[in-house]
């Protein structure tokens, strides 16, 4: 979009040079990142009752931009507005923050010429997972574990936190995709800080603002207590709404105590969503996982990181992921970056050559999830795959024997970095001294 394109809900502004404003009270902090040269046009991407999204460019880069609504402040007293203005400072706070390749990205903020109300600029996605699945319906299983997984390792990122964050309002509505359908957690307006070190045992008495259907019984009641678990069920509700396509309200209701048939019990919370369970399938790989998630007692659901896992084992069955082998030492400086060691083998979820600078992995080692650089890992090659195998024409330095057949891990300038087939070393090997193997089916 250029500076003059005009759009279908309104004129995009030329943007105005001028020296940017001093931010004052609870964004003074926020100074570093706030941005100038932004035009933005009326279109809407969204709206609820605390704020509004639009789109806004800058430097040829389309964003989403978030605001409060202007007639929240119209009537409010002094005290209110403070809060609001706190309230949303803490979101563009906590945003900036959480930097993780499945968290919707904080880029900055932008102040409107006409009010004085700060935008929260992030990085502009496709479409809600809620659109998407109201479109399209359900996805085929690979995307739909793909979409999963990217959702449970953000998930695992913002427990992991230090101070943990709770989102409070995890749905398919605060999940938002790009144009190759990668995940993303948003909004954050609603998350809750609990300085607990990952225990259970230290609560929160703060009501639950989220999505009825997707928020557990202990967050519905009036003085209720929760703590990370609650993002644990809402994503149980979220693996039932993207396996079945379906929004999963809740029928709650009573049935037979199976230990006494004169007496009635409540369903349980995975009862009460069987419709759309048996359309997500009863024998898919993640039930057991999904009924974990949805167990009435908040002690029984699994952690965010046995989440993590779980999805990632179920996905590594259903996909058949590449199988990759680090190349490079990697020292993790981030609780979703996974440490590496040459010759370490991991499962790559998705495709290595695109997208950002990490890639999605499962550590066949030590069984941890998360993301690492992609200079760091090369593709091994399946044996069962129209491998390209070589074998060595002489003995070198690295004690590789010659007639050895061998993986090309990786090539620096005239010489190859290998594998040996019988004896698991690697090396450096120079170029000229191994041939490629042909099989015989092989032409020329």
């Amino acid at each position: 979009m250029g500076g003059n394109t005009q759009s279908k809900k309104g004129t995009i502004q030329r943007p105005t040079k001028r020296p940017l404003p001093n931010l004052a009270g609870q964004f003074s902090e926020l100074q570093p990142f706030l941005l100038d040269d932004v035009s933005h046009d009326m279109t809407e991407l969204g709206s609820g009752s605390y704020a509004v999204v639009k789109k806004i460019t800058r430097r040829g880069e389309t964003y989403a931009a978030k605001q409060l609504h202007a007639s929240l402040f119209q009537f409010a007293s002094p005290e209110e507005k403070n809060f609001l203005l706190s309230q949303f400072a803490r979101e563009c706070r906590l945003l900036q923050r959480a930097a993780h390749p499945n968290v919707v990205k904080f880029v900055g903020l932008h102040l409107d010429q006409t009010l004085p109300l700060p935008y929260l600029v992030m990085e502009y996605m496709q479409a809600t997972l809620s659109g998407h699945l109201d479109k399209n319906g359900s996805p085929d299983s690979p995307t739909a574990l793909r979409i999963l997984s990217d959702v449970a390792l953000g998930l695992q990122f913002l427990h992991k936190h230090i101070p943990a964050i709770i989102h409070r309002d995890l749905s398919a509505n605060n999940v938002l995709l790009s144009s190759n359908l990668l995940a993303k957690i948003s909004d954050l307006g609603m998350a809750k800080i609990i300085d607990q070190g990952g225990q259970k045992s230290k609560m929160t008495q703060t009501k639950a603002p989220g999505t009825p259907s997707y928020m557990p019984p202990e967050a519905l009641r009036d003085k209720p207590h929760y703590d990370t678990s609650i993002d644990t069920f809402s994503f149980g509700v979220l693996m039932v709404h993207v396996l079945s396509g379906q929004w999963p309200l809740p029928v709650h209701g009573n049935k037979v105590d199976p230990n006494n048939p004169n007496q009635l019990i409540a369903l349980t919370e995975f009862q009460c969503r069987m419709k759309y369970i048996k359309d997500a399938g009863l024998d898919h790989p993640l039930m057991p996982l999904i009924e974990d998630c949805l167990h009435n007692n908040p002690m029984n659901r699994p952690n965010a990181p046995d989440i993590a896992e779980t999805v990632m084992a179920v996905m590594a069955d259903e996909i058949m992921p590449k199988i990759y082998v680090a190349i490079k030492n990697y020292e993790s400086k981030t609780s979703y970056e996974l440490s590496s060691q040459v010759g370490e083998r991991f499962l790559v979820y998705g495709d290595a050559l695109s997208g950002g600078s990490l890639v999605k992995v499962a550590s066949r080692s030590s069984r941890q999830v998360g993301y690492i650089p992609k200079g760091t890992i090369h593709k091994l090659e399946n044996l069962y795959m129209s491998t390209k195998i070589y074998i060595a024409q002489r003995k070198e330095e690295v004690s590789i024997s010659s007639k050895e057949f061998m993986f090309v891990l990786d090539r620096e300038g005239s010489w190859l970095y290998v594998e040996v087939l019988s004896s698991g070393k690697k090396g450096l090997v120079p170029n000229k001294h191994i041939v490629k193997f042909k099989p015989m089916d092989e032409t020329e």
